[in-house]
């Protein structure tokens, strides 16, 4: 979707769960990225990734993974995590799922 299409390696698969989505290769967890599911947004938190898969753009792919979660579901992205803020800013086709949930809960 939007033109983007994030390439998975082999043996390499995204397993959601209730508030993150791990990346697997070959059946260990090499990243994840943690988030909070709150009123219509994800709130994408933290990432983070083994030190040996670093500078594989397991990162990007994690966002993305969150990106694609919110088309789903028609929710909207917070990217509270400095480097989903920053994946954010790299990729103006993830701003139509980008949205602010600090009136919502940083009450």
């Amino acid at each position: 979707m939007f033109g983007v299409k994030k390439e998975k390696k082999k043996n390499q698969e995204f397993v959601e769960k209730d508030d993150r989505i791990d990346c697997m290769y070959n059946g260990n967890v090499i990243g994840s990225v943690t988030f909070i599911e709150e009123e219509g947004f994800l709130i994408i938190d933290s990432i983070v990734v083994s030190p040996g898969y670093s500078y594989r753009t397991i990162g990007s792919q994690l966002v993305w993974a969150c990106v694609e979660k919110a088309l789903r579901e028609g929710k909207k992205c917070d990217p509270l995590s400095p480097f989903a803020e920053k994946e954010f800013g790299r990729h103006p086709e993830y701003q139509a799922v980008r949205g602010s949930a600090q009136g919502e809960w940083y009450l």
